[in-house]
């Protein structure tokens, strides 16, 4: 729900050379952590009158929506 942290934190591991999820170990351990990049495919804000639950709710749906678009075999 924070993507600036977010963003730091993958700014962070890619400049350790770790890897961020364990579903792409084996990618990095064979690329190296600079051919990964961060992408953000669409930026939402919690509206004022939405609940945190509601916007996290909202956000598993677009996540879904997203998820339905990519080959699951080679999604992280």
């Amino acid at each position: 729900m924070d993507l600036p942290s977010f963003r730091n934190r993958f700014n962070f591991n890619r400049r350790m050379n770790s890897c961020l999820h364990p579903k792409m170990q084996k990618d990095h351990k064979e690329y190296g952590s600079e051919v990964f990049e961060l992408e953000i495919l669409e930026e939402v804000e919690k509206k004022e009158e939405e609940s945190a639950m509601g916007f996290r709710d909202g956000l598993k749906r677009l996540e879904t929506a997203w998820a339905e678009k990519f080959d699951r075999e080679k999604a992280y």
